[in-house]
């Protein structure tokens, strides 16, 4: 469980910066929403991958330390020129010890991945034909690699791949809490929104309050992707529904969002 941030900027604007962004978001750390009967704060970790252009892997960044408490944390974006696109994510750690390898984002090539929610899985996990490739023991990483495989043996594009993992792991595995995850190439963010209504724990928890994901845009028009809404009085944000995948081309910030 965490709290996720994504972001696409194509200019350090007036109204609001990538360090604004990320300052606000390192807050969540201590006062971010929590299921109804966790214990408070996102404190396991965080990871941060910045994207310099859409040609070469990201700028990766990570700890096992509290974001809060971590002044890496904040040199690891104070020195960026704050244009272009990156993922964030702060861990609350469910599947997995607290390690730097079962930290998110993972990144492979290109690609960077973060999941918020936990897949309900036997021994060998939901995808036991990939975990060989898994360096960590997160069910997240597990789905990150199923992408990766689905890509690179079917030919699918990013898009085709990310939705066909989704929809693969809803079917195989129904008592998953949520699918909430972020995909980053670079040049477009691909944002999915999935909470299983049907788990037992949904209404008892709050997961639809945990599991919201916000798209926001500044007045410059750059774009902000939040678990909660932070900088809330100069972004303005519209929440992402339900079993849905939103895409963002990070040079134009056009966005597109299609049913899954």
């Amino acid at each position: 469980m965490c709290r996720l941030l994504a972001f696409a900027f194509t200019s350090n604007n007036k109204d609001v910066d990538l360090v604004d962004v990320l300052g606000s978001f390192r807050e969540l750390a201590l006062t971010g929403l929590v299921p109804k009967t966790i214990e408070p704060g996102h404190e396991d970790g965080w990871g941060l991958a910045i994207y310099k252009d859409e040609e070469t892997s990201p700028l990766l960044y990570k700890s096992t330390k509290s974001a809060k408490r971590d002044e890496t944390f904040q040199k690891s974006f104070l020195t960026f020129k704050q244009k272009g696109g990156g993922i964030a994510h702060l861990r609350k750690k469910t599947v997995g010890e607290s390690s730097l390898l079962n930290t998110h984002p993972f990144v492979s090539g290109v690609f960077s991945f973060m999941h918020n929610g936990t897949v309900t899985r036997e021994k060998d996990g939901p995808y036991p034909d990939t975990a060989c490739e898994c360096v960590g023991t997160t069910d997240s990483e597990r789905l990150f690699q199923r992408f990766l495989q689905i890509r690179r043996d079917e030919g699918k594009s990013s898009k085709e791949a990310f939705i066909q993992m989704l929809n693969e792991t809803r079917a195989r595995y129904p008592m998953f809490s949520a699918l909430n995850t972020i995909l980053c190439d670079g040049a477009t963010l691909y944002i999915a929104r999935c909470i299983n209504e049907d788990s037992p724990q949904y209404v008892s928890m709050g997961f639809d309050e945990y599991y919201s994901l916000y798209l926001g845009r500044t007045n410059s028009k750059n774009i902000v992707v939040s678990s909660e809404k932070i900088l809330d009085s100069q972004i303005k944000y519209r929440p992402l529904k339900n079993f849905t995948l939103t895409s963002v081309d990070i040079k134009s910030m056009s966005t597109e969002t299609i049913s899954i």
